[in-house]
């Protein structure tokens, strides 16, 4: 698969494609793409030219509603923005940018202000959506309207967005650790296609994007670990969250799962455990996964969210077995370990994030307190 690079041919100057240079201003300030370099860099001394003579930047009023901007902004983006984003970008502006009842489709946009994204704001909350829902469809809002300010020429003078106050998130800082029975049930309800990712969040702590990127290389027999270097955003393959990989200790019976998982599944086109019954990823239809999922969850009574609460059964499980909060924040790849001990920690006062930055964290002697159900 091939991965878009973007290649710096001047200050300020990327080159996209073989046609299409992009030329950069201050930050904040109007951005372009020309066929040639030499347009791209005339164009940007224009700018700062303009810019430091004080010259005044004209902004015809403009008569498109919000509906006609989202539109324009989507279509702008396509080829720039991969399909799982735009899919999200897609569905914030359809279900709340554009919301029947309280959306600002029909508003014109050089007359919104920021008090009207602020009461937009509660009244999709008033309907039921969470403030970390509204707070992405503001910036989905604020990025339709930024592109109209940096357009040439500008449709916008200004981003009433961005003296928009955010909602408050109610913040989580526990995590309480899953009934070991009850996650066992619901994963052996799953289709047993699914359940290998499954098996990998519990065993390994993995995320819903790093389980569908395991290959078999990345299993190393000898020493029992499992080396965490990529996940998959729908369209490629790309570093973990964090752009760091890391090792993460396995048991035994959670390699034997995998093998056995091969044998009957085979592997993806992408080389991945993971996979569909057409042999694509099985990231590809997070639809279909979730559908398996809230299946399983009728079927067995249980109340996990989804797979994301199996890497959440890892840490707790390896807490309460009396593992040391350094390797535990190692292995979910968390950037502090301050975050691992909020979350799995906090009913045990004797342990205590470790101040060693440089650490290597050791192979757990009380891994096997974690088994995977063979």
């Amino acid at each position: 698969m091939t991965t878009q690079t973007f290649t710096r041919v001047a200050e300020g100057i990327v080159q996209r494609a073989p046609k299409q240079f992009l030329a950069r201003t201050w930050r904040g300030g109007p951005s372009q793409t020309f066929a040639t370099k030499q347009l791209a860099v005339a164009w940007r001394r224009q700018q700062y030219a303009k810019r430091d003579q004080g010259a005044p930047v004209i902004v015809r009023k403009s008569v498109e509603t919000v509906e006609a901007e989202c539109t324009r902004w989507l279509a702008a983006n396509q080829s720039y923005v991969t399909a799982e984003s735009m899919r999200i970008y897609a569905t914030r502006i359809r279900r709340q940018v554009l919301h029947a009842k309280v959306g600002l489709g029909a508003v014109v946009a050089s007359d919104l202000t920021y008090e009207d994204v602020e009461a937009w704001a509660g009244a999709l909350q008033a309907q039921g959506f969470s403030a970390r829902t509204v707070n992405q469809a503001r910036g989905v809002l604020g990025r339709v309207l930024d592109g109209a300010v940096k357009a040439t020429p500008p449709r916008l003078a200004s981003n009433p967005v961005t003296y928009a106050r955010t909602l408050p998130l109610p913040r989580q800082t526990t995590v309480e650790a899953p009934d070991a029975s009850a996650v066992f049930a619901i994963v052996d309800a799953l289709p047993e296609r699914f359940q290998i990712v499954a098996w990998l969040a519990l065993g390994a702590g993995l995320r819903f994007a790093e389980a569908v990127a395991v290959k078999p290389e990345d299993v190393h027999r000898d020493g029992l670990v499992l080396h965490v270097q990529r996940q998959w955003d729908g369209r490629q393959f790309k570093l973990p969250k964090g752009r760091k990989a890391r090792w993460v200790p396995v048991e035994p019976s959670l390699i034997a799962k995998l093998d056995a998982h091969q044998a009957r599944f085979g592997l993806s086109v992408g080389g991945t455990y993971a996979s569909l019954a057409c042999g694509s990823l099985l990231a590809n239809s997070g639809k279909q996964w979730q559908r398996e999922w809230d299946r399983a969850r009728a079927a067995t009574g249980v109340d996990l969210e989804g797979v994301h609460q199996l890497r959440h059964a890892f840490g707790s499980f390896h807490a309460a077995a009396g593992e040391t909060v350094a390797n535990v924040a190692s292995w979910m790849g968390h950037a502090s370990t301050a975050t691992t001990h909020a979350y799995y920690f906090h009913a045990m006062p004797n342990a205590r994030p470790s101040t060693d930055l440089l650490a290597r964290p050791a192979r757990s002697r009380t891994n096997r307190a974690l088994k995977v159900v063979s």
